[in-house]
């Protein structure tokens, strides 16, 4: 049985969509250079932004958005390789935690009226 025309209108919409995503992602690396900031290794490109708080999409959005708003916020990324970028998020990532811990311990403090 073939697919109903729905299915395919999905199905093309969906492999539409991949595409543009690496397409998107393929052209967000060259602008960025090409290449680690860190290191000019051109493997396990990722796309960071460089001031977090700067950020006003995730990289996944930046492909689905029109071009002017992508390149906007591509203004605010780097390339980094896998490792770098794993370096440079940790602290980042461990005082969101922090921040996260400290605003739900407030929360649970104010709800118990202290």
């Amino acid at each position: 049985l073939g697919l109903s025309a729905e299915e395919r209108r999905r199905e093309y919409s969906r492999r539409y969509m991949i595409s543009r995503y690496h397409n998107r992602r393929a052209e967000m690396i060259a602008i960025l250079g090409g290449k680690c900031v860190q290191c000019d290794t051109t493997d396990n490109l990722e796309i960071d932004h460089i001031d977090r708080t700067q950020k006003t999409m995730s990289v996944a959005r930046m492909c689905y958005v029109n071009l002017t708003r992508c390149l906007d916020e591509v203004k605010k990324c780097q390339l980094l390789c896998n490792r770098h970028h794993i370096d440079k998020s940790k602290p980042e990532l461990s005082q969101i935690a922090k921040e996260r811990h400290a605003r739900a311990r407030s929360s649970k403090a104010t709800k118990e009226g202290r």
